[in-house]
């Protein structure tokens, strides 16, 4: 089935967090200790409750039920529950454009977040040389290689993600390669954007404002967070079919293929689940790329699509702009269709480090996750219409 949901990715994603032990009653069915408290020394130990601070009930409790191996259990994890949050939360950026909503279900890591290193343009090996605006080839939009989709009609969908349908965009840009740490550093500078729910790895690693990973994918963002960073850079998401189209539309040729680089699956094109993933459940055995999880933008140029955009197979998985409706594919206009008005689940579009299945790596294949949903192998492009460059 070629929709996925965020568990099926990360098992471990939608796990709860447990309750602080601050947050339960004592039990209540628990028998006191038969030791006999004198009256005055009650007295005393009942004025002193009163008198100092929530400690002193628990010091009062404990005595009194004979229970302080539990008390002293109860004050040591409080501690580490608070040091925990403390760490874990960075300070909300005053800006509008900052996501508010937060997953209920996302841990936060005991680990302290490092702080971002922002850095004004991409590294060097991912620079180009601009083309000007609407003559196709490529430009740099505030530091970001983006490359031309000069429009046209395709047939988008088939198999699973069905029914296959001629569509028709105007033409755009899209990013050449997912967006970097790097530029989501810039963003935060610039108070426009939060820092990622997890500033760190799948499997716990420092991540996000580590020099050596500045261009590396961002992840955990969610769908807010995504669309203030590409509307922050001047930019959009780009819709779902135009998403589609740049990963597997020839514009020489019209044809349309199943893989960005073509028909027939290739391991060495693309970073996905192999025998080197961290996720041993969805590993494919048959090839080892070098990449447990995620990998550097770019890093697999033969995966080109035919418009020139790299990863869209695999690497990061990417939200579009689009919200989820099953039927959409046949109720949508022909001619640059923009998605479903409203829903509660939103599109994603690619596969990713955490999917070893050839057919779930797919151009056409969809999941849909929750707007909130923020993981180690969702990541974001945008795009921008043609028109905007040259109004």
């Amino acid at each position: 089935m070629s929709d996925l949901l965020p568990e099926d990715l990360f098992p471990d994603f939608d796990q709860e967090l447990e309750p602080s032990p601050l947050l339960r009653e004592p039990d209540k069915g628990k028998k006191k200790s038969g030791c006999r408290v004198p009256l005055l020394a009650l007295v005393i130990l009942v004025l002193i409750a009163v008198i100092s601070s929530a400690a002193g009930s628990l010091l009062l409790w404990g005595y009194l039920t004979g229970n302080i191996p539990a008390l002293n259990q109860i004050l040591g994890r409080a501690e580490v529950n608070v040091s925990a949050t403390q760490t874990a939360t960075p300070a909300p950026q005053e800006s509008p454009a900052e996501p508010t909503d937060q997953p209920e279900s996302s841990p936060s890591p005991d680990r302290a977040t490092p702080s971002p290193t922002p850095t004004s343009s991409l590294p060097e090996t991912l620079e180009a040389t601009p083309s000007p605006a609407g003559e196709g080839g490529e430009i740099v939009q505030e530091g970001v290689v983006m490359v031309y989709v000069p429009g046209g009609s395709f047939t988008m969908g088939g198999g699973a993600a069905g029914p296959a349908h001629t569509v028709t965009l105007s033409p755009y840009y899209i990013d050449r390669y997912e967006v970097t740490n790097a530029r989501w550093a810039a963003c935060v500078e610039a108070g426009a954007c939060a820092l990622p729910a997890e500033t760190t790895t799948y499997d716990g690693t420092p991540y996000f404002g580590i020099a050596e990973f500045d261009d590396y994918p961002v992840i955990y963002i969610n769908w807010a967070a995504a669309d203030a960073y590409c509307r922050w850079r001047g930019a959009r998401l780009p819709t779902e079919a135009e998403w589609e189209m740049a990963a597997r539309w020839n514009p020489e040729t019209g044809e349309v293929t199943a893989y960005p680089w073509g028909d027939e699956w290739d391991a060495t094109r693309l970073n996905y689940c192999d025998a080197g993933c961290l996720l041993t459940e969805y590993r494919d055995l048959s090839y080892d790329d070098g990449w447990p999880q995620v990998a550097p933008v770019g890093s697999f140029p033969e995966g080109s699509s035919p418009v020139g955009a790299l990863d869209m197979a695999g690497n990061v998985a990417e939200w579009v702009a689009d919200w989820f409706a099953p039927d959409y594919y046949a109720l949508s206009p022909q001619e640059d269709p923009p998605g479903p008005e409203s829903g509660t689940l939103r599109v994603v579009r690619g596969g990713s480090w955490g999917i070893g299945s050839p057919a779930l790596l797919r151009a056409t294949t969809r999941s849909r996750f929750s707007p909130d949903s923020e993981n180690a192998g969702l990541g974001v492009r945008c795009a921008i219409s043609a028109d905007d460059l040259n109004p």
